[in-house]
């Protein structure tokens, strides 16, 4: 018998107040994205930095932090994206990556990343 996980609740956060609203709110977990690889490069988004303090506000909670790297890759981005995937998991550790480029499944692992892969 196939045992299921129940799906977690996402909220999306594209400011501090969105996140804590989520948090608040009881999402299981927030997506968000930051200043280099976003779709949404519009929006506020997060340094690092942010990132770290929200992903202990989050393990406080056993909530998770998932971080969307919306966009395609361009061949001249890989090294860039590699070094800031490497700079989260030593600075921040998220608990996963919401990845749309495939081709930057192999560069997270590359770069040390350990938490999930989405």
């Amino acid at each position: 018998m196939t045992q299921h996980s129940l799906p977690e609740l996402l909220a999306p956060a594209g400011d501090m107040s969105c996140f804590l609203a989520g948090m608040a709110a009881g999402a299981d977990a927030t997506y968000l994205g930051l200043k280099n690889f976003s779709a949404r490069a519009g929006a506020e988004n997060f340094s690092t930095t942010e990132l770290a303090r929200m992903v202990d506000l989050a393990n406080q909670n056993g909530r998770k932090i998932y971080v969307a790297f919306n966009s395609l890759i361009k061949a001249s981005d890989i090294p860039a994206a590699g070094r800031l995937i490497k700079r989260l998991q030593r600075d921040a550790q998220p608990h996963g990556l919401i990845i749309q480029d495939i081709g930057l499944i192999d560069v997270a692992r590359q770069a040390g990343f350990e938490g999930e892969l989405h």
